[in-house]
């Protein structure tokens, strides 16, 4: 019986130690060269995959509280950002047309097994780390909050009309490094 009970204590503990981590992993695909005019480029592809049963809403911020997915919401959806925070713009349901801007009103989900794929354009192949300098702006930048956490501050409903619609996004190296 007491072996029982330590059994049953120890698969808990295991469950508890995993419970919230969020199973979102960074690949990086491939990276493809070609050159232009005698300028060489390449592409470079990470994709981030879910691999949980939870879906994920992302985003990218220029400051990431590493402790608090709340703190991280309300900093993206609730701080002004000129004369508007985004909850505002959702709750009024305006720019629907417009272009996402990053660091404003970019947002994307990431349902169950599903991935994302991030493709920079690099210009030179001299560029010191350009892999290891992506990977890490992107896990510096990227806020990864699962979908009943954001619904305790937003209508999920109506943020899903501002979710990036596309598997992919595009970006040169260079504005990376801002």
């Amino acid at each position: 019986m007491k072996n029982i009970f330590l059994i049953m204590l120890f698969l808990i503990f295991i469950s508890e130690t995993n419970y919230g981590q969020k199973d979102i992993n960074f690949t990086e695909i491939e990276k493809t060269s070609y050159s232009i005019n005698n300028q060489d480029y390449i592409v470079l592809k990470i994709q981030i995959v879910n691999k949980s049963n939870l879906e994920y809403i992302f985003w990218l911020s220029k400051k990431k509280d590493t402790n608090s997915a709340k703190n991280n919401i309300k900093d993206y959806f609730f701080t002004r950002k000129g004369d508007f925070s985004f909850a505002e713009i959702i709750n009024d349901n305006i720019l629907l047309d417009k272009p996402n801007s990053i660091y404003f009103d970019f947002i994307k989900n990431i349902k169950p097994n599903e991935d994302f794929c991030f493709e920079i354009l690099v210009k030179d192949k001299k560029q010191d780390n350009y892999v290891k300098k992506t990977e890490c702006f992107l896990k510096e930048k990227i806020i990864y909050v699962d979908e009943n956490e954001i619904s305790k501050y937003i209508n999920i409903k109506t943020l899903a009309n501002y979710y990036y619609k596309s598997n992919s996004i595009y970006f040169l190296y260079d504005s990376l490094l801002y």
